[in-house]
């Protein structure tokens, strides 16, 4: 036989054989259809609807927490750039009175500040700020009624770049001034970490040195004893294994009560200092759904029972009342007290803040 053609003959049979196998031969081969086996079937698990879902925390964030350890921050206080709002001497920062004639009243006075975090011997390396010259956050007094008191409360905002601290870029520091103790706040959130429905806080006990730069210091004073508190924050509803893109908002004085102030941000009436005199936004920028809740809770023909269930999660509610009630917690009707709403979610939840008054 020619070399040739039998090679030609054979690559042709190989070629139908393949179409054949691959079921893609010619209609007219002769051969029978081949039918397609049926896919086998996939179970898919049902998704639990969210409204259903409760508050549901990761309590694994508690796990590295040490109740009887002490840390040190550090605080150099420097005066920021001319004209900026961090202008500012210490003076001026410590003297702000943040709550006039039994109302808050938005008065916030920055300086620029080193923090440094290590022990009693000063800052540690591998911690927070250690051998940084440069200022790495912005400090000023917090608290409301507290503000009037000779010994402050303050709060630290770390800069971007500067890293954070637990996961965490806002320091509060409360000098509890209202408890001889100074153990009730930090009490009142560890023993809240283990009860279900509801979420607590981070806290952990601090000594505070300050060295006042602006004023000439050279040398860190001791300010004495403090508890640190973790600020509800996007980043805390991501530690918390909570929806960090939900709708997170701290009650200053708010009664769920129609307010003026209660506006959209997109609406061109819109005060932002009148906002936050009622309400200070943590989340997301979008006042809609809390501004409809407003309107639910004071619809006279809508039962309350059918708001607390559908619109409020019972079991989270009843539990921030029940606890607050068993500590004796009283400072919590307008204030001391954050709202939370997962996005997709019609229920909203309370998260506990302050607990020096109980």
């Amino acid at each position: 036989m020619n070399l040739k053609k039998f090679a030609a003959g054979l690559l042709f049979l190989s070629g139908t054989c393949l179409l054949v196998l691959t079921g893609c031969g010619p209609a007219d081969s002769g051969e029978a259809p081949q039918t397609e086996s049926a896919a086998p079937s996939v179970e898919i698990a049902s998704t639990a609807d969210i409204d259903e879902l409760g508050m549901t925390e990761d309590k694994a964030v508690y796990a590295d927490d040490d109740p009887g350890s002490i840390v040190c921050f550090y605080v150099t206080v420097q005066r920021g750039d001319a004209g900026s709002d961090t202008d500012h001497s210490f003076d001026e920062v410590k003297n702000v009175v943040r709550f006039i004639n039994d109302s808050h009243v938005a008065n916030d006075v920055y300086a620029r500040a080193i923090l440094q975090v290590g022990d009693e011997t000063g800052p540690l390396p591998g911690m927070l700020g250690y051998g940084v010259t440069e200022s790495n956050a912005r400090i000023r007094v917090r608290g409301n009624s507290s503000s009037v008191m000779a010994q402050k409360s303050y709060k630290l905002a770390l800069d971007d770049e500067a890293g954070l601290w637990r996961g965490q870029s806002n320091i509060a520091l409360n000098k509890s001034a209202f408890d001889v103790t100074r153990i009730k706040n930090k009490l009142y959130f560890d023993m809240l970490k283990d009860i279900p429905g509801i979420s607590s806080i981070r806290t952990q006990f601090a000594r505070l040195f300050i060295k006042d730069e602006t004023s000439g210091q050279t040398q860190f004073e001791d300010y004495g004893f403090y508890t640190q508190a973790e600020v509800p924050t996007k980043k805390y509803l991501g530690n918390h294994g909570l929806d960090r893109e939900g709708y997170l908002y701290k009650a200053i004085s708010f009664n769920f009560e129609p307010s003026e102030a209660l506006k959209n941000f997109n609406d061109p009436a819109f005060d932002l200092e009148a906002f936050e005199t009622v309400l200070s936004c943590k989340g997301r920028q979008d006042n809609e759904k809390l501004m409809e809740l407003v309107e639910l809770i004071n619809d006279l023909s809508v039962d309350i029972n059918e708001i607390v269930g559908t619109y409020i999660d019972r079991e989270n509610y009843i539990t921030w009342l029940a606890y607050n009630i068993l500590t004796a917690n009283i400072d919590t009707t307008v204030q001391n007290f954050y709202l939370y709403n997962p996005v997709n979610s019609r229920k909203w939840y309370f998260i506990p803040w302050d607990g020096d008054n109980m």
